[in-house]
């Protein structure tokens, strides 16, 4: 599973964000009984998010040949476990990451209303299909200004002083 688990600006709620914001995601992941090999987990924000950092949260007693590597870009966080061994017993054993991106202040991608989906996936040798995947959806939101204006007086003639207010 993928969501939203915090961020920085008090103002927006739940999967809205605004430019400057800085999002954290979670992505859980159930591991099955035993092994994986190439055992591999990548989180992919929108393109106008930028990728702070991202950490292994919990990996409740699962092993790997490796430890485990993170590599951030700009743009992507791969988790690299290498090969995975979940031992057989009666508890559920959950991998969970977390990645935090910035929404970027870019015009030609920020658009109030649009759809900014952060999507992950899981992927290992034996899969016999595609990568699994997820998402957490977004919305970018921006603020939406409203003015007036005044003129005072509101009649006059030639040559008389009027005050606008805006």
């Amino acid at each position: 599973s993928k969501a939203v688990t915090s961020s920085d600006v008090a103002a927006t709620t739940g999967s809205s964000f605004t430019i400057g914001e800085t999002v954290t995601y979670q992505v859980s992941v159930v591991i099955p009984e035993g092994s994986m090999s190439s055992f591999t987990i990548v989180d992919t924000p929108p393109n106008n998010f930028d990728v702070q950092s991202a950490s292994l949260i919990q990996d409740d007693g699962v092993t790997y040949t490796l430890a485990p590597t993170i590599t951030t870009t700009a743009n992507d966080a791969t988790f690299a476990f290498g090969d995975t061994t979940n031992t057989p017993d009666a508890d559920t054993e959950t991998i969970i990451v977390q990645v935090t991106a910035t929404v970027m202040d870019d015009g030609t991608n920020n658009n109030a209303g649009a759809g900014y989906d952060n999507s992950v996936s899981v992927d290992y040798t034996e899969n016999p299909g595609a990568a699994l995947t997820a998402t957490a959806a977004g919305t970018l939101v921006e603020p939406s200004l409203t003015f007036g204006k005044t003129v005072a007086p509101g009649t006059g003639d030639a040559g008389d002083v009027h005050v606008y207010t805006i």
